[in-house]
């Protein structure tokens, strides 16, 4: 590995960690939470890219109690995206949308994105939770880690919920929008936090412009 590749992976393992530091405690799963595995379980294992209707809502964390259980043991990557309706400090999800990655990275793709768009102008309390795995890495083997966003990760939030039109707004007044939450070693945390360096490089390209853009 040449100075490059090593400076390059010393940046983003900086980035990773620092950028956690703003993430929330993982999701704490109760028993009757698991009544979204079955249900998920039966969804994500056909094979179709269209968005399946759930034959019952499911609560947030019965959502991604499901997402869990059908990606933790997975070699590749996959995107879950649930489409709900925000119900006080709840989202309930009805209906599902699954893309399968491959073993670094999963996309999302733009067809996704536009449905994921003409459902949040559905309403303003439509709300679509984003869920995405990390299989096994070198990490999770040297200590039990929680789940730790890329900063490819973190520039995706970064645009899809805090730079596209309203959603920023939509966050700011807790009446829907896009939540992001990554699954890595047994674990499920909301992924929050932009990244550090890309918002100080944004930062710094905003004072150089002499604040122009």
């Amino acid at each position: 590995m040449n100075n490059d590749k090593i400076n390059n992976f010393l940046i983003e393992l900086l980035d990773t960690c620092l950028s956690s530091i703003f993430d929330p405690n993982p999701v704490c799963f109760k028993p009757e939470h698991e009544s979204g595995i079955k249900l998920l379980r039966n969804l994500l294992s056909r094979p179709t890219f269209e968005i399946q209707k759930l034959s019952k809502k499911l609560v947030r964390n019965a959502f991604l109690c499901g997402c869990l259980d059908y990606t933790e043991h997975e070699p590749i990557e996959h995107l879950i995206v649930g489409y709900g309706v925000k119900r006080g400090i709840g989202t309930d999800i009805h209906a599902i949308q699954h893309v399968v990655g491959c073993e670094s990275n999963v996309s999302i793709p733009e067809t996704v994105s536009e449905n994921i768009r003409d459902y949040l102008s559905l309403g303003h309390r439509s709300e679509i939770i984003i869920f995405h795995n990390h299989p096994i890495n070198w990490i999770n083997a040297l200590i039990d880690n929680l789940p730790l966003a890329s900063s490819t990760d973190r520039r995706t939030i970064l645009t899809k919920k805090y730079l596209e039109n309203f959603q920023f707004i939509r966050q700011l007044l807790f009446v829907g929008g896009i939540r992001f939450y990554l699954g890595e070693n047994g674990f499920v945390r909301e992924i929050r936090a932009p990244s550090i360096l890309n918002l100080l490089e944004m930062f710094g390209k905003y004072i150089q412009s002499g604040g122009h853009q």
